[in-house]
């Protein structure tokens, strides 16, 4: 979750992009992206940007990515903006000014209570999309080759 495992490169051979963005995107604007490449309508539902709104120099609709793993029990969650850095893991959160601190080895999170309000707002909102959408999905029916192929991915135990 710190920024040295989220720096990601991303290439994009497209005769519109010039050169490098600093915009805060996230996974959820891949699908859109390719989506739009491919001519495909972006559906409403989806959370994610197309990346050819910044190659063609128009504003970039989001200031920051909300995330998170694990279940209802035991989530996880991170926020990133172009300044702070949260995250919420195992009970504990951090808070890093990223303008003074981009190595994240301080974490100021009781020296910055208007920072974390605007944070846990986003946090919290995004959980509470987490919520309206999740679906416990019970047993899913599958045949054993499905099932054989992944758990050989890993997805699920045998």
């Amino acid at each position: 979750v710190h920024d040295e495992g989220l720096h990601v490169p991303m290439f994009v051979a497209d005769d519109t992009a010039d050169g490098r963005y600093d915009e805060v995107v996230g996974l959820v604007d891949v699908a859109p992206t390719l989506a739009s490449y491919a001519g495909a309508a972006i559906p409403a539902h989806w959370y994610g940007h197309g990346l050819q709104t910044l190659f063609e120099g128009e504003d970039w609709p989001r200031e920051a990515v909300v995330g998170g793993w694990g279940d209802s029990t035991d989530r996880e969650l991170f926020y990133r903006d172009d300044r702070w850095k949260y995250i919420r893991r195992d009970g504990a959160e951090e808070l890093y000014d990223l303008s003074t601190d981009p190595e994240e080895r301080t974490n100021v999170i009781d020296r910055s209570p208007d920072a974390l309000a605007t944070v846990l707002a986003a946090v919290d909102a995004h959980e509470g999309d987490i919520e309206e959408t999740d679906r416990d999905l019970g047993d899913v029916s599958m045949d054993e080759e499905t099932k054989e192929r992944l758990a050989m991915l890993g997805y699920r135990e045998e």
